[in-house]
C-alpha cells in the first residue's frame, strides 16, 4: 500500500511474514517517471496457458466434432487466459516510479490509465512544492563574493524529455536562481 502524507510517500511492503514501512520524502525526490511496460513473463505464461487449453479444445473438435461439449469446457478454461494476454499486450501496465536519494518506489496501474497520469501529476506537484519550500528556507550565500557555482537546473522543474520522464528541481543555493522562481 502507498499513502501520500504531508511531506512524504509512505510505503508498506509485505516481505514474507513482515510488513516493512518505507518513506520517500518529497524533499529527497530526484526524479519521477511514468512509463508503460508489458511484462514478458506475464505475457509468456498467459500465452502458454491459453494455447494449452485452447489447443486441447481444438484437438478434441478435430478428432470428433460430436465431442464439442468437452472441447467447449477446455475453451472456457483457455479463454480468460487469452483475454488477459490480449489485454496486457494492447494496454500494458502504466508505472509511476519515484526515485529518492536513498529509496525508490513504483505504483502500477493496470487498466486505470487516466488515474496513473493524475497520480503522476499530483506527485510532481507535491515534490515541486517541497523543493520550493526547502529552497526558500535554505540560507542564501553571500552575493558579493562572486565565487558561487552556477546551478542551471533551477528552471528545469517543468522540463519534459518526451519519454514520459520529467526532471524535478533541485534546491539551489544560488541567490539569483532563487529570485527567478
Amino acid at each position: 500500500m502507498i499513502y501520500q502524507g504531508a511531506d512524504a510517500l509512505e510505503i508498506e511492503v509485505n516481505e514474507q511474514y513482515e510488513v516493512v514501512e518505507k518513506r520517500v520524502l518529497f524533499d529527497d525526490v530526484l526524479m519521477v517517471t511514468i512509463h508503460r511496460e508489458l511484462g514478458a513473463a506475464y505475457l509468456f505464461l498467459t500465452a502458454i496457458l491459453a494455447l494449452f487449453f485452447l489447443g486441447i479444445g481444438i484437438l478434441i473438435v478435430s478428432v470428433s466434432f460430436d465431442a464439442w461439449p468437452v472441447a467447449a469446457v477446455f475453451a472456457v478454461f483457455g479463454l480468460p487466459a487469452l483475454i488477459a494476454f490480449l489485454t496486457r499486450l494492447f494496454l500494458g501496465v502504466d508505472v509511476v516510479t519515484v526515485f529518492g536519494r536513498r529509496s525508490k518506489t513504483d505504483l502500477r496501474f493496470g487498466l486505470r490509465k487516466q488515474r496513473a497520469r493524475e497520480v503522476y501529476g499530483l506527485i510532481c506537484a507535491a515534490v515541486r512544492s517541497a523543493h520550493r519550500r526547502s529552497s526558500k528556507s535554505s540560507p542564501q550565500p553571500d552575493q558579493g563574493s562572486g565565487n558561487e557555482q552556477r546551478d542551471d537546473t533551477a528552471g528545469a522543474d517543468d522540463a519534459d524529455h518526451g519519454d514520459g520522464s520529467a526532471d524535478l528541481p533541485q534546491p539551489s543555493a544560488d541567490a539569483n536562481d532563487a529570485q527567478r522562481e
